[in-house]
């Protein structure tokens, strides 16, 4: 079964925030990436595709070993950077990779039309990267959001083996 994993910061989009600890909750724990109190250090510039390093460094995640084809869209300049990224990952991947968030509870199992939030909304944006996120019929569903960034959390559960991860993220 595949799922979709949909990660959302944005100010004004979505209210999230950063979780604490992580699998061992060490200081060097390498499976602890949480998000920091801190803007991340992405050089500014012109919109362009995210990469792998783009989302772990803005949204706090580790992305997966088995994670493929980072699409989506990075807008780094001004105060407050976002990032919308989507790409799948190995369903053995997915408990690790909603983990790695340190989120402080865990994502709520959703069905479209019940009395979930969904993280990320259908906006220009998503259309124009052709996300189809009103289609999406059971997933699980996560926000949360500090002073300095949101985070949201959106497991498509109708996917068999390869779910999908959307990610929006954004500092303030």
């Amino acid at each position: 079964m595949a799922a979709v994993i949909a990660v959302a910061l944005s100010t004004g989009a979505m209210a999230c925030g950063a979780g604490t600890g992580g699998e061992s909750g060490r200081p060097g724990d390498e499976s602890s990436r949480k998000p920091t109190s801190h803007t991340p250090d992405l050089p500014r510039g012109k919109i362009r595709t995210p990469t792998r390093k783009d989302v772990e460094t803005l949204a706090g995640v580790r992305v997966p070993a088995s994670a493929s084809e980072i699409e989506g869209r990075l807008d780094p300049g001004g105060p407050d950077a976002a990032l919308w990224a989507r790409f799948a990952v190995d369903r053995a991947d997915v408990e690790r990779f909603v983990k790695s968030a340190g989120l402080t509870r865990p994502p709520e199992r959703c069905r479209r039309g019940g009395l979930c939030y969904a993280p990320i909304q259908a906006n220009e944006t998503t259309r124009q990267l052709g996300w189809r996120l009103d289609g999406i019929e059971r997933y699980l569903a996560h926000s949360e959001q500090t002073t300095d960034r949101a985070l949201g959390l959106m497991i498509d559960l109708e996917q068999a083996a390869r779910p999908v991860v959307y990610l929006f993220a954004s500092t303030r």
